[in-house]
């Protein structure tokens, strides 16, 4: 069975690009994938309020895509289409009181795009990105995905 690695995020160069401190020294390979783990969340039995044990939620997950001896950078891999505008209606609904424009406008489709996952709490701001401005922080935990596993679960993903 694979052995996870794991480290801690050392540094963040960008909305989508981060050094992890482990390298190929530590069996890390270009196209390796890593989640990137948030706080520990305690999990308590709802009719006791026992501890029940602790969970570490994923942030996010990313790819290596430099590896050198003792760290690697990795990258945002995963997209998403997303809706940036509404379909408009054309001119098929005849009526009183509308514009001569209104009357020779086609009908247009909604438009989508891909959208990269990005590490910034308001993926509308540009870069550079700051510590406070960002998912990620350095020092967090970072483990690599096994094969088998999912590099798509859920996480507290933002697209831009």
């Amino acid at each position: 069975m694979a052995e996870r690695i794991r480290g801690k995020v050392a540094q963040i160069n960008s909305d989508h690009e981060l050094i992890i401190n482990r390298g190929e020294n530590d069996g890390v390979k270009r196209g390796s994938h890593f989640y990137i783990r948030g706080e520990p969340l305690t999990v308590e039995d709802p009719d006791t309020g026992e501890p029940l044990g602790k969970v570490l939620p994923i942030k996010m997950v990313v790819r290596a895509e430099e590896v050198s001896e003792r760290f690697c950078i990795a990258r945002t891999f995963r997209s998403k289409r997303v809706k940036v505008r509404d379909a408009e209606p054309g001119n098929e609904n005849l009526g009183l009181g509308m514009s001569w424009r209104q009357l020779l406008q086609p009908p247009r489709p909604a438009e989508y795009e891909m959208q990269v996952e990005t590490f910034r709490m308001d993926p509308k701001k540009g870069s550079p990105i700051s510590a406070n401005e960002s998912v990620i922080r350095v020092g967090d935990v970072v483990e690599s995905v096994l094969p088998g596993e999912d590099i798509d679960p859920v996480t507290t993903t933002l697209f831009h």
